[in-house]
């Protein structure tokens, strides 16, 4: 019983910070502008968007106009949160 609440717990938690990383993650491209700011400010109060959205964004991260638009440290952070989520 216990070990079951503890990983119910544990997974909870680990939810709620990866939501919490993908509104940081909005908030770093919204300045970025285009057609990816605006998305990201109209997802920004929608954990479950906001969290749809930066996998889209991580899913072209191998496109070089991508990595162009993010730069490498942003785009480092999308490919790092999407390899924890997927």
């Amino acid at each position: 019983m216990w070990l079951g609440l503890f990983v119910y717990q544990l997974h909870t938690f680990t939810e709620a910070s990866t939501r919490l990383e993908s509104i940081e993650i909005l908030k770093r491209i919204i300045p970025k502008g285009g057609i990816f700011g605006s998305c990201a400010e109209m997802y920004i109060n929608d954990e479950k968007k906001a969290h749809q959205f930066v996998i889209e964004c991580f899913e072209q991260c191998h496109n070089q106009p991508m990595v162009d638009y993010l730069g490498e440290d942003l785009k480092q952070c999308i490919v790092e949160y999407g390899g924890r989520t997927c």
